[in-house]
């Protein structure tokens, strides 16, 4: 899975989110639409992946356990 460095276009998405990140006020819900095969799905799992990473950082860092279990589908 990639971060959000990799993510290709989407920029206001990944701004709102990397703010959210940052900042700590992070919403309870968010609504992420758009064509299909946009990559909105792909975005929410790096969203979730984020938040969950026991770094605590804006990217998540792929190799604390939770990351691990994010990439393994867990």
């Amino acid at each position: 899975m990639a971060k959000f460095k990799d993510i290709v276009g989407q920029e206001q998405i990944k701004e709102h989110l990397g703010n959210a990140l940052s900042t700590g006020k992070v919403s309870h819900a968010y609504i992420i639409n758009g064509e299909k095969n946009a990559g909105k799905e792909f975005i929410a799992r790096v969203f979730a992946m984020a938040l969950q990473c026991g770094k605590g950082e804006q990217e998540p860092c792929q190799e604390c356990r939770s990351c691990k279990q994010a990439l393994s589908g867990n």
